[in-house]
């Protein structure tokens, strides 16, 4: 994209895209952390009686810390009607509730990365349902 905004990190000479949404230092702290092995990896996605779709390195939920309450929400929201919509023998109950569900859990990892930018990576596997 033309109106990228980059910065260049100081200790790598790299330069680091900046989303619209975060700015120079706090994508100079991610780029930091992710060279210091400190990013947490957390996988995105739903799974039964789960009541977020968050999963750490170590397959377990609890990927919660540092999340808005209003995120959180939401998230729980998400995930309660995917367990309301989705059978795990039969899949979708209504075919046509996939796709704008799929949309949303974009918009939601979107914000999970958004608030985890400094501290997580985000890697969204939940369109697979």
């Amino acid at each position: 994209m033309a109106d990228e905004h980059r910065v260049l990190d100081p200790v790598t000479q790299e330069e680091l895209i900046v989303p619209e949404w975060s700015d120079d230092d706090a994508t100079i702290a991610r780029a930091a952390a992710r060279r210091d092995g400190l990013l947490r990896q957390i996988r995105f996605f739903t799974d039964y009686s789960a009541a977020l779709p968050l999963w750490g390195s170590n397959g377990y939920g609890g990927e919660e810390e540092g999340l808005s309450a209003a995120l959180i929400r939401d998230l729980r929201d998400w995930v309660a009607r995917w367990e309301r919509a989705f059978d795990p023998f039969d899949g979708w109950r209504d075919a046509s509730l996939r796709d704008p569900w799929v949309v949303e859990g974009h918009l939601l990892a979107d914000r999970v990365e958004r608030e985890l930018w400094t501290t997580a990576v985000v890697t969204r596997e939940h369109d697979w349902v």
